[in-house]
């Protein structure tokens, strides 16, 4: 794989596919680039659904890639750097791939095979957590909502506390649902997230909110992060201590 392409999604998908993996990947050490190789090995141990990775902004240095490819498109963003998790569900909306998605980190790791339909469900996020979390992330709504069609809305639904926060920002998502949170005005915030960590932390209760004002009855998958695993497990504690559960997220300082 050339590391300078930009793979046309139409290669790997040119027919309707009705399910399949994103992988948000940003590589800056020889650590964390073993994270995406972890991460699609275990996908591709449970599930032989195609996988779309968007790269953001990934440092070559580090990026060493030898591991064989199968059914998996690679895109290299050069538009958005360091939006992160947003970037997935940017590219999954533009691409439409498939009809739904499970969106995800490279640092996070799918160890058995899990049921990821949607059925009757628009969205569901693979984590929450306690809404006490918002803090010193208020100052953000503004900024990254203000031009938002849905703004006003947005905000009485926070202030209502009538949604719960999406960790990671990562779910599983049908493509229409994604339209109608695009039309609300989600990727308006694409600008001004740009490798900022506290407004893509805000983001976390942001897509909350959002989703909520449309679907009230969104539930986790796994329920609170903070009680699903202990919080700041490492990639080596993962690799020398195993940790049993159905997905595994590991923490690092990128």
């Amino acid at each position: 794989m050339k590391l300078d392409a930009i793979y046309d999604s139409a290669l790997a998908y040119n027919e309707k596919v009705p399910f399949g993996f994103v992988i948000v990947r940003h590589v800056n050490s020889q650590v964390t680039d073993s994270f995406w190789k972890e991460c699609y090995t275990c996908i591709r141990k449970c599930y032989t659904d195609p996988i779309l990775i968007i790269d953001d902004n990934s440092s070559k240095e580090f990026l060493n890639d030898h591991t064989q490819l199968e059914n998996c498109t690679v895109i290299f963003d050069t538009t958005y750097k360091g939006c992160g998790e947003l970037l997935g569900y940017y590219y999954f909306h533009t691409l439409k791939p498939f009809e739904s998605a499970v969106i995800l980190h490279d640092s996070v790791f799918i160890k058995k095979r899990v049921d990821f339909s949607l059925q009757a469900e628009n969205m569901r996020f693979l984590w929450t957590f306690d809404r006490r979390w918002d803090g010193s992330l208020e100052g953000y709504y503004d900024e990254l909502c203000a031009d938002m069609p849905v703004y006003k809305q947005c905000v009485e639904t926070y202030h209502a506390r009538a949604f719960r926060g999406c960790f990671g920002i990562m779910s599983i998502i049908k493509w229409e649902f994604l339209d109608m949170l695009v039309k609300d005005g989600l990727f308006l915030a694409l600008p001004q997230i740009k490798g900022r960590r506290d407004a893509r932390s805000a983001l976390e209760r942001i897509i909350g909110f959002m989703a909520f004002r449309l679907d009230p009855t969104i539930r986790a998958q796994y329920g609170e992060i903070h009680s699903y695993m202990r919080w700041g497990t490492t990639f080596s504690e993962y690799l020398l201590q195993g940790v049993d559960r159905d997905i595994v997220k590991v923490w690092t300082g990128r």
